[in-house]
């Protein structure tokens, strides 16, 4: 998935970049909207909300909690941490693709949760994010995608790993509430790797 990603990236010619996993879809004309605003804003990056369809049905996630004003990365991701709301997921927003190669931003081969790693990164770097309450994204949850099927022992090993490189990069965090909210998260991450390791002993 990583490899696939990034050669997109390169080879994309679109001002921003979306990324949307086999079995899900967008809503209608949802995602143009969410691309107007990025561009009329000229944001690095725009986020949207989505909605889960899965056994026990389907579920709408919106967060009117979160501000529509725009902020850089650090400030954004502090404000959605404070509220619970910030999923780590590369498929909730649209990014501007120079930013992205701009900052050399590419996903690392080779792990599970590839997301949580390259979007907590490319998030915190970035200078004109905004939320826009817009739900864009179908996202079908099933026991045969790469993180919900019984992987345990390598769900583990990467949850671990990431965990441990993102906590080197949130050292270079500028905004020390920031900096404590992010490592905070990441404990409750390295702990959930913890018990999956446990789990395939």
């Amino acid at each position: 998935v990583s490899v696939a990603r990034n050669v997109g990236i390169r080879n994309a010619n679109g001002k921003y970049v979306a990324f949307i996993d086999s079995d899900d879809y967008y809503k209608d004309d949802t995602i143009i909207k969410l691309l107007n605003q990025a561009e009329e804003q000229n944001l690095d990056i725009i986020c949207g909300d989505y909605t889960e369809i899965g056994i026990n049905g389907i579920t709408e996630f919106n967060r009117p909690e979160l501000t529509q004003m725009i902020m850089d990365g650090e400030e954004f991701v502090r404000c959605a941490l404070s509220e619970s709301t910030l999923p780590m997921v590369v498929w909730l927003s649209l990014f501007r693709r120079d930013y992205i190669t701009s900052k050399e931003l590419y996903f690392k081969p080779g792990y599970y949760y590839e997301d949580e790693l390259w979007v907590s990164q490319v998030y915190l770097l970035a200078s004109r994010i905004c939320y826009c309450p817009i739900n864009f994204y179908g996202y079908y949850i099933h026991n045969q995608s790469a993180t919900h099927g019984k992987k345990y022992n390598k769900n583990a090993i990467d949850i671990i790993k990431i965990c441990k490189e993102l906590k080197e990069f949130s050292k270079q965090l500028k905004n020390q509430k920031t900096q404590e909210l992010f490592q905070n998260y990441l404990i409750t991450n390295y702990l959930s790797g913890y018990y999956l390791s446990r789990m395939s002993a």
